[in-house]
């Protein structure tokens, strides 16, 4: 038994070595490789006891990576959550994303694909493209209402 704590021990060091993980992504692993309650416990006591997980970390890389990439504050809640992170740790971070400067610069990259530039079918393509990214309506209506008022552009 002893042999099999220090074995599941040294995986989780490994793991995390690699990149970060929160508990329930660690619980997950352990349990791929059959390991018991009993191990998985006793490897989740010396891991809190060394703090070698921190999901504060994990939230705010996870956020910062999202934004980057132009991902919606939904898109990165489902992906904290898929970590098995609580909603109540996250979300105050996640009030603190501009929505709108996301999607609008997310609109500015389709515009530049975009061959043609009839302002209906631009606007049903912008609204198309910025549903499927997780953008609720109200901020693809004001995305869509700004770029055209910027560019001029009228229903042709």
């Amino acid at each position: 038994m002893e042999k099999n704590f220090e074995r599941a021990k040294r995986y989780v060091m490994w793991l995390l070595s690699k990149k970060d993980y929160t508990h329930y992504e660690i619980l997950n692993k352990l349990k791929q490789k059959n390991y018991t309650e009993n191990i998985i416990n006793k490897v989740f006591k010396f891991i809190n006891e060394y703090k070698f997980i921190n999901e504060n970390k994990i939230i705010e890389k996870t956020i910062e990576n999202g934004i980057k990439k132009f991902k919606s504050p939904i898109y990165i809640k489902n992906k904290l959550l898929l970590k098995g992170i609580k909603y109540n740790n996250f979300k105050e971070n996640l009030g603190k994303i501009d929505e709108f400067a996301i999607a609008y610069n997310l609109a500015f990259k389709k515009i530049k694909k975009v061959k043609n530039n009839y302002a209906n079918e631009l606007k049903y393509k912008i609204f198309k493209y910025l549903s499927t990214k997780g953008f609720n309506y109200d901020i693809i209506e004001s995305v869509i209402n700004k770029i055209f008022k910027n560019k001029g552009m009228t229903d042709e």
